[in-house]
């Protein structure tokens, strides 16, 4: 909650700052971009500098696995915030029993944070598209662009597989490949649901509708009660296909 928070205060103050009124009635093919290209200097400049952390954090990886055998866990993420935090720091019990950690990280930490300005971005950029055009086929075939690019992007960046590549996807640092490839997977999905269920009006997004209008209610069930069912349940198999489950029942059936 905390990082949505930031992530939206700073976006918001981007766009108050800097969204002008379109001198113009008529709507371009790059329309959508260059109207906000102050704002995209900022995340592209974000962007490159998750990279580069990013990057830092592979490398610090991949010497530590190989020649140094020590304990790097989070990579420059994770110490940073030990160094900014010191002692108090998120211990998350679950990512010492996956990864065999011994040192704490805080999965929504200061680099991570900053680096979902992106996400939170890109989210814009969807919204901006439903605003700016107003035939359907434009609207969509947008969507379907800013997907595949944002996808094959994210794919380069983790060498199209899920462990390997200069930046491998990973939710808790929050890393580049990750934004990408979840904002692509986000814009398609939007694209396709546009199309069935606000235009052809062929569903009406049910059984999906009920945790969608009830999403802080699962949130505070599932950090209140994790361990209790419907929420959640102790389970002998910590794997990350076990976790993954267990959060998508409780998200769905909660």
């Amino acid at each position: 909650m905390q990082r949505i928070g930031l992530t939206y205060l700073i976006i918001g103050m981007l766009e108050a700052i800097f969204t002008r009124r379109a001198e113009s009635d008529e709507v371009l093919w790059y329309h959508d971009i260059t109207t906000a290209w102050p704002q995209w200097v900022f995340c592209d400049l974000y962007s490159y500098y998750s990279y580069l952390c990013n990057i830092s954090t592979r490398m610090c990886l991949v010497v530590v696995k190989d020649i140094w055998d020590l304990n790097c866990t989070g990579g420059i993420a994770g110490y940073i915030d030990r160094e900014v935090f010191g002692s108090h720091m998120y211990i998350d019990h679950t990512l010492h029993i996956l990864y065999e950690t011994v040192k704490s990280f805080d999965p929504e930490g200061i680099l991570g944070t900053l680096s979902s300005i992106l996400t939170v971005y890109l989210g814009v950029q969807a919204g901006r598209i439903l605003n700016t055009y107003q035939n359907v086929k434009d609207k969509v075939l947008r969507w379907i662009i800013w997907g595949f690019i944002t996808g094959l992007l994210g794919g380069v960046l983790c060498g199209f597989s899920r462990d390997a590549g200069p930046i491998p996807i990973n939710k808790r640092l929050w890393s580049l490949s990750f934004t990408l490839i979840t904002a692509g997977m986000a814009f398609l999905i939007q694209a396709f649901l546009f199309v069935l269920v606000d235009i052809l009006r062929k569903w009406g997004g049910r059984p999906f509708f009920y945790p969608g209008m009830n999403a802080i209610f699962l949130y505070l069930g599932h950090e209140l009660m994790k361990n209790t069912f419907p929420f959640g349940w102790k389970t002998t198999t910590d794997t990350h296909a076990m976790h993954l489950f267990m959060n998508l029942w409780a998200h769905f059936y909660g």
